[in-house]
């Protein structure tokens, strides 16, 4: 026996050590994630994206704007007036990330609640008046537009069955048992999200650093697939209905929306590749509310509506250690995909 380990002995070591990094690859410990994760971001900062242009637009709810409208969320007739005026400019499409959950507190029947009113004249007379969900609901159907979802763990009591807008096609197995999973859903009202074109998933992995690296591009919210917000809003903006997923035995391959086909990992995750950030993407929510704008900066753009005041708290880390606003994150995820710029 000894004679037979000191004939093999660096076959032994090679054998141990090959063993000995499958055993780390299937466990994939935490010290690991984070060597991998180093790497990735030294990768990032030493090479990072340049772009002088971009086909994405964000209108920003920022520090200018809560200063117009005041206290965040505001009512809807301000987002409808906003949308209004991007699509007079004609977009490719117009993505929200922005929940509206619950009923504007100043439709009629909220306000007439809330002050316990009792003339039926006046109960009349505002029943009549159009309320600003039904605006909104309005500049939505107008628009090509995209509503956001989030997957969550807790049940979100909603009262209809939410179903995705995008139309999946499989091919090699059925992504579901290799996807991200959520039991239920955060979205908006049904009469805005049966009035817009799309729902986008805007939800993030939980990282141990707080860095957002990547991003599901499907996702499964109760049973049901969803597209993350970028890709929804390029499938919208190209007037297409269907996203291919092409899958093997061991999981995804690629998801394809023509004439776009993007790379991923096994369980449909999406590396960011991060560019610097760029002033000139921004335009202020109030600038565009007032039409103070060139609508030429709009036109045939992929635009995106979401919040950088730090009061609104959607700040998020990235690889370049730069934080951002979490609307950006979706805007590098558009760019990627339609410079095929990919890690």
């Amino acid at each position: 026996m000894k004679s037979f380990a000191l004939k093999y002995f660096n076959y032994l070591i090679f054998i141990f050590l090959i063993l000995l990094l499958i055993i780390l690859k299937i466990s994939n410990p935490n010290f690991i994630k984070s060597v991998s994760f180093i790497s990735f971001d030294v990768y990032q900062k030493v090479f990072p994206l340049k772009k002088q242009n971009s086909d994405v637009i964000i209108v920003d709810i920022d520090e200018k704007s809560l200063a117009k409208f005041g206290q965040f969320p505001w009512n809807r007739s301000v987002f409808g007036k906003i949308l209004s005026n991007i699509n007079e400019a004609k977009p490719k499409v117009i993505g929200l990330d922005i929940f509206f959950s619950e009923r504007d507190k100043q439709t009629p029947d909220e306000f007439i609640k809330a002050y316990n009113l009792q003339s039926s004249e006046l109960i009349d007379e505002l029943k009549n008046i159009e309320s600003h969900d039904e605006y909104l609901t309005k500049e939505l159907a107008n628009s090509k537009s995209v509503l956001a979802v989030l997957g969550s763990t807790e049940n979100s009591y909603k009262n209809y069955q939410r179903k995705p807008k995008a139309r999946f096609l499989f091919k090699g197995g059925d992504p579901k048992q290799f996807i991200y999973k959520y039991p239920n859903s955060i979205g908006s009202l049904q009469l805005l999200e049966d009035s817009a074109k799309g729902l986008g998933s805007i939800s993030f992995l939980d990282q141990t650093d707080g860095i957002i690296r990547s991003l599901p591009l499907i996702v499964s919210f109760d049973e049901k697939i969803y597209p993350t917000l970028g890709l929804e809003m390029i499938r919208v903006g190209s007037k297409q209905k269907n996203l291919f997923v092409n899958l093997n035995e061991v999981g995804i391959k690629k998801i394809s929306v023509r004439p776009h086909k993007i790379s991923s990992d096994n369980n449909g995750l999406f590396w960011i590749r991060y560019k610097l950030p760029q002033k000139s993407q921004y335009i202020s929510a109030s600038s565009v509310f007032d039409g103070n704008f060139d609508r030429s900066r709009f036109e045939n753009k992929y635009v995106l509506i979401g919040a950088s005041a730090q009061g609104l708290f959607d700040l998020v880390k990235t690889p370049l250690g730069v934080t951002i606003p979490g609307v950006e994150v979706h805007a590098n995820v558009i760019e990627n995909i339609l410079d095929q710029s990919y890690l």
